[in-house]
């Protein structure tokens, strides 16, 4: 084998093998947001008004129809009352968080009041996406009260 050759020989062999890691590297990372992305659906779904009931309800070992029965029944109610508190509980921190902002603006400078506002935004685009892509995939109403 000339020198040449030689060479040639070692480009592709490290060819192959820049592109496994890559390839590999591509692969784990899209396997990871997969499993992530997952996780965080199942964690998201108990925000539905029967989330908290189905997520019990599958790790309970039923011994015949009627505990499953009674056993809803009062998931059911749990969920319901849940929920509620969650959504009272929501609209009580979105108040004060506004009763936060209305004080900042008094210390803030107009520059610190805008980038405030903007991030402020930013959230509320991002918390609406995630509601819209919540109640497609039906794990949560599509907009809470506020």
């Amino acid at each position: 084998m000339t020198e040449s050759e030689q060479k040639q020989f070692r480009l592709k062999s490290l060819a192959i093998i820049v592109a496994t890691l890559v390839i590999g590297m591509i692969l784990g990372g899209l396997i990871t947001t997969r499993i992530v992305n997952k996780r965080i659906d199942r964690i998201s779904s108990l925000h539905s008004e029967h989330g908290f009931a189905r997520l019990i309800e599958r790790s309970i070992h039923f011994d015949d129809d009627q505990q499953r029965e009674e056993v809803s029944a009062i998931l059911e109610r749990t969920s319901k009352l849940l929920f509620e508190k969650r959504r009272v509980t929501q609209r009580q921190m979105h108040s004060i968080l506004d009763s936060a902002k209305n004080e900042l603006q008094s210390v803030l400078s107009e520059e610190q009041m805008a980038r405030l506002e903007e991030r402020l935004e930013r959230g509320r685009r991002h918390q609406k996406k995630k509601r819209k892509r919540e109640h497609r995939k039906g794990t949560r109403d599509p907009a809470p009260d506020r």
